[in-house]
């Protein structure tokens, strides 16, 4: 005797064995689950004391402003007029007497000392530009106004509401 099944009846068969053997259950909550997986306890936050570097990378400034000519690179300082910075480190060079009680702050950005300066903090109190010495580190925010020229300097980025954060050796 021989038996020949039919297409429909293996289709019915197949069907029925899948069916039988039913589909895997869906994850109740994924994305509870996955939370549970990946949550670790809760580091402590220390606050950092001064903040991290924002805006502008001073870095990029000056590569930009090297491969300019006199011109372009007034231009490209006003098109910088109104950027804020946050973070930047540099090094105090000099102040300069201003009026009505106010200082320049001269900031090398630099670490090793014999570089031109490059930044100048506008509108510091007297009496505060008074307390840095020869190339104390300085952590600094501001708002850029262009590039000026100091007495022996030129192509200076000049800063606005600076805010001095901390200092150190």
């Amino acid at each position: 005797m021989r038996v020949t099944y039919s297409f429909p009846c293996l289709l019915i068969v197949v069907m029925f064995g899948f069916m039988a053997c039913g589909k895997p259950e869906p994850i109740q909550n994924p994305v509870l689950q996955v939370r549970q997986v990946v949550q670790a306890p809760t580091p402590t936050v220390v606050p950092a004391p001064t903040p991290v570097a924002v805006g502008v990378e001073f870095r990029k400034l000056r590569l930009n402003q090297e491969m300019m000519t006199s011109d372009q690179t007034q231009k490209y300082g006003r098109n910088l007029s109104g950027k804020k910075i946050e973070g930047w480190i540099g090094y105090f060079v000099r102040s300069i007497d201003a009026e009505n009680g106010l200082s320049r702050i001269v900031i090398d950005m630099d670490k090793n000392a014999g570089g031109l300066p490059d930044v100048v903090l506008e509108g510091i109190p007297q009496d505060v530009a008074k307390q840095f010495t020869d190339r104390q580190g300085l952590n600094f925010s501001g708002t850029i106004q262009g590039y000026v020229s100091i007495p022996g300097c030129k192509y200076n980025l000049s800063m606005t509401d600076v805010k001095i954060y901390s200092y150190f050796d």
